[in-house]
Order: structure tokens, then sequence, then C-alpha cells
């Protein structure tokens, strides 16, 4: 989301760039969404961070956990952005759900809004 959780001011410790695509499937898990390395296009905000402890932030509030990685719930990976032609043309971290999605409804387009309604099929 553009302008990141409550707390961490991205725009004061790093450079919104603009929004990107990468390869993976987005769920709606309710108040959040949920990727995962399937076939898809997820739509996400590409940022520059100006310091490792901004990551180490939004690790936290992604509940991300080096100390426990299966109890996480999200991992933070590398993937490919890709270009206005599905090529990928740079590498950025995303956070990939790290939990079942069975059940849970797709999103179809690609874009999470928050406070959404689900307007897609359930996996």
């Amino acid at each position: 989301m553009q302008g990141g959780p409550k707390g961490v001011d991205l725009e004061r410790h790093g450079q919104f760039l603009g929004p990107c695509r990468f390869t993976g499937a987005m769920f709606d898990m309710g108040a959040y969404p949920g990727v995962v390395r399937q076939k898809g296009i997820c739509h996400g905000m590409l940022y520059r961070l100006d310091h490792p402890r901004i990551a180490r932030k939004l690790d936290a509030f992604e509940g991300v956990r080096t100390d426990a990685p299966s109890k996480a719930l999200y991992r933070r990976e590398k993937v490919s952005i890709l270009d206005d032609f599905g090529r990928p043309c740079a590498k950025a971290w995303a956070y990939v759900y790290n939990n079942p999605v069975a059940g849970r409804p797709m999103v179809r387009s690609g874009f999470w809004s928050a406070g959404r309604k689900s307007t897609a099929r359930t996996a």
C-alpha cells in the first residue's frame, strides 16, 4: 500500500518509485491480502528504502519471523518486477503469504484496496 503501515514513514526514509507488477496470485484474507507464488499477476507499490532498519520494521508489521519461519504470517522474498510486456526488468522484495489459501477468495484483478469487498472466486 502506498504510504506504508502506521508508524513507518516510508516517504521520509525512502522514495515511492511507482506502481509495479509481479508474478503471483492474490487472495483475500479478510482485512489484508495474501500473495502466493502461483501463476497470475499481482499489482503493488515499489519503494526504495534508504536504510535496512526500515525493512526490519516492515518485516515486524508483516509478521515475518526469522526465528521461526514456519510460524511467520509472511516471508520476504525477491521477485521479478515485470515491464509493460510482462518481461522481468528488475528485482525487488515482496511479502509472500506463508499460510494456506485454500477456501479463500482469489482477487482476480491482482489489485488490493483496503476495506474492499471480496469479488472473486474461492480457491
